[in-house]
């Protein structure tokens, strides 16, 4: 396999291993990576593309230094800091995930995307900063009013603050932006009902029953047990929800 040794600059090698990447070749991309880095270590280009080929073998440890080598390289990358704080939030290191991604959007003020203020969002409402996840995904909504994901999270947060209401028109709005991600349906249903609203009850269980039947999305199984579906509609939706949710993990 070719090296960075071969190539006329560590410039052309990386060029080359990012394209192993994007053909699905990580393990190769990594190597050609260890090669520039054996050259110039201080290469930051080369040891982020390894931590992200790492992350993507599962090599997790090695994916964790070099994306740490990485900042302390070019502590203005923030694409590092992005990657470093998603695999520390899979390793359920809140607190370090959240100061990481922070510091990742300060460094692109003029962030379009609404995802990674999303994300940011939901690391603080995972850590029970509350008030600070709703004002984060207030941002969100109003930078992306059309992300559906920007308004699920604000659900959450909402619902988590105490405010069921609230919560319920975020879920209806998520699900209306995306009728394809039906938990929104379920969680809108389950706001209602954490606030005894009935005023859309039968119209939300008929669509919960249309989800279920059709098999097009997940309802919830606990959400089933609260309202009038059969034995084998309550099945059917523990075995969708298994296949679709708690399998792949």
């Amino acid at each position: 396999m070719s090296t960075a040794r071969h190539f006329a600059s560590p410039a052309e090698a990386l060029g080359y291993a990012l394209t192993l990447y994007q053909n699905g070749r990580p393990a190769e991309c990594g190597a050609v990576c260890r090669a520039i880095l054996a050259i110039k270590p201080d290469h930051h280009d080369a040891s982020f593309l390894l931590g992200v080929a790492a992350f993507t073998l599962g090599q997790i440890e090695d994916a964790q230094h070099h994306l740490a080598v990485t900042i302390v390289l070019k502590p203005d990358l923030a694409d590092a800091s992005f990657n470093l704080a998603l695999l520390l939030r899979r390793r359920g290191r809140l607190a370090e995930a959240a100061a990481l991604q922070g510091r990742a959007l300060r460094l692109v003020p003029g962030q379009t995307d609404a995802g990674p203020i999303t994300t940011l969002g939901g690391m603080f409402r995972e850590l029970g900063r509350i008030a600070a996840a709703r004002a984060v995904l207030r941002r969100a909504v109003a930078q992306a009013p059309d992300d559906a994901e920007a308004w699920r999270e604000s659900g959450h947060a909402l619902r988590d603050g105490g405010a069921p209401g609230a919560a319920a028109v975020a879920y209806d709005r998520a699900y209306r932006l995306d009728p394809s991600r039906t938990e929104s349906l379920g969680d809108r249903l389950h706001a209602s009902l954490s606030q005894c609203d009935w005023s859309a009850y039968d119209a939300l269980c008929r669509e919960v029953l249309s989800v279920i039947d059709s098999g097009r999305g997940i309802a919830l199984p606990l959400l089933t047990l609260l309202i009038d579906t059969s034995p084998a509609q309550q099945d059917r939706a523990a075995r969708h929800f298994h296949s679709a949710v708690v399998k792949p993990a």
